[in-house]
């Protein structure tokens, strides 16, 4: 119950942040200056706009189906780890998009006039400037530590399955120009240790804190 709390807290306090990203971004007019370079956005094309919502329908999905196989499976403490770990990543996150803002990475030129759902989604989700890091990716990483460490992938081929798509997964942002680069990168860099700095050698307490913390 109190890890619970503390999630939902944390997620609602990294909330905050971003809309706070987004008035700070409009009153300073950050999004009148260029994109950063970025070598891959030089040299990937860019995802149709039609097409921008596909990370966030796969991770849905993907969140949805690792939550039911974490409740057939009655796998409490691989729930534990994968709550423990995303709150500490959204604590982290909200304290790195709270203190600097980039210039958006989508172009001027990007047209949203296909469908209504996208031009609510990239107005009113997608708040272009909580970029240093990627939330996508780091929750797409620590899916991944989930399946490959709890959830009984126990198959070289499956884990190789799962490490693609999380790549394909996180290169999709760059090439949907929702991130730069090296948001990605430092996403997945932070949600690998924050997973495994967790993870206990003993299985009586496999969140890896205290004990406390993985009986709550």
């Amino acid at each position: 119950m109190l890890l619970s709390l503390g999630y939902v807290g944390a997620v609602w306090l990294h909330g905050i942040v971003v809309r706070w990203t987004q008035w700070e971004a409009s009153r300073v007019g950050i999004n009148s200056t260029p994109a950063l370079p970025d070598i891959i956005h030089r040299h990937l094309p860019a995802i149709n706009a039609k097409f921008i919502l596909f990370p966030d329908i796969a991770l849905i999905f993907w969140c949805i189906f690792t939550a039911s196989a974490m409740y057939y499976t009655n796998n409490t403490y691989a729930m534990r780890h994968l709550l423990l770990a995303h709150g500490t990543i959204v604590l982290m996150r909200a304290l790195c998009v709270g203190v600097t803002l980039f210039p958006t990475p989508l172009p001027d030129n990007i047209s949203f006039k296909q469908c209504y759902l996208i031009r609510w989604y990239v107005a009113v989700v997608v708040s272009r400037n909580d970029l240093m890091f990627s939330g996508h990716t780091a929750l797409y990483v620590l899916l991944g530590c989930t399946w490959t460490t709890y959830l009984n992938v126990g198959s070289m081929f499956y884990c190789i399955m799962i490490w693609t798509a999380v790549f394909i997964l996180s290169l999709s942002l760059i090439m949907a120009r929702q991130h730069y680069t090296v948001d990605v990168l430092v996403a997945a860099f932070l949600s690998l240790t924050t997973f495994y700095s967790m993870k206990s050698p003993y299985p009586d307490s496999p969140i890896g804190i205290s004990g406390s913390i993985g009986d709550t």
